[in-house]
């Protein structure tokens, strides 16, 4: 059963920190998670990003997600969400006291 707010205000606390955890993580992971899924060439963050994506290479094939508005909006969402279910269960998993 869920616990009530408390009145001093660590409920938006954590869920604050529980967001940004589950942002920097998206934000580290996303484009290596597109170079596993497309095959593309994506590098982490602190590897240049998309500086090695096909996308910079003349022809085809291009990244769909990095070429396509739709497609980048889902692949960006799915993997928001997929971080926020592994965050939101390992909070779950050792919960405050």
């Amino acid at each position: 059963m869920a616990s009530a707010p408390r009145a001093d205000g660590r409920s938006w606390r954590r869920r604050l920190t529980l967001a940004a955890i589950t942002l920097s993580l998206v934000t580290l992971t996303a484009h290596p998670i597109c170079n596993l899924v497309t095959g593309c060439g994506c590098s982490s963050l602190f590897g240049g990003a998309t500086a090695t994506c096909d996308i910079h290479v003349p022809g085809p094939p291009d990244c769909p997600v990095c070429t396509n508005a739709l497609v980048g909006a889902a692949f960006t969402l799915a993997v928001v969400g997929a971080w926020a279910a592994v965050v939101g269960l390992a909070a779950r998993a050792f919960p405050r006291t």
